[in-house]
Formats: structure tokens, sequence, C-alpha cells
């Protein structure tokens, strides 16, 4: 009984140099030109840079939005000096 575990386990590591013998026998080898030029193939991959942080308002857009302000104000306090000013100006 102690005999037939043994020989099972050596059964498997012999399919196993077996299968290694295979794989190694399959496996391409490079072969080298003694004379001529010798060519490399380039793959090209994806190159990945930093991303890049964006204003979430552009300089143009703030700059138009302080104008508008502006001229609402100016729009509110002239019409508030002619609602205030005007009946009780005495003109």
């Amino acid at each position: 009984k102690h005999s037939a575990p043994a020989s099972h386990a050596m059964m498997a590591s012999s399919k196993q140099q077996q299968q290694q013998q295979l794989s190694q026998k399959d496996a391409l080898k490079p072969v080298l030109p003694q004379h001529g030029m010798l060519f490399q193939e380039h793959i090209p991959s994806a190159v990945l840079c930093k991303p890049k942080l964006l204003p979430l308002k552009s300089f143009t857009l703030e700059r138009l939005e302080l104008l508008q302000r502006d001229a609402e104000e100016t729009v509110k306090r002239l019409q508030l000096e002619e609602t205030g000013g005007g009946p009780g100006d005495g003109r």
C-alpha cells in the first residue's frame, strides 16, 4: 500500500518533466545572422502623460462676469438715484 502513492507521485513528476522538455523544444530560438544587417520590429505602445489641470472657468469668462456684475450694480444704483431723488428734488 505504501508503494502505490509513491509510484503515483513519480509518474506525475515524470509527466511534468516530459511537458517541460516539449515546451522547451517548441520554444522559438532567435537566429542571429553572421553577416548583414539586424532588424528589430518596433511595436508602438500607449504613452501616458500627466493630466493637465484646467480651470473651471476661463479667464475671459470670469472677466465678462465681472463686467456684467459691475454693469448691473451701476444700473441698480442709477435706478435708486432716479426713484429716490426724482419727486423730492424740488425742480
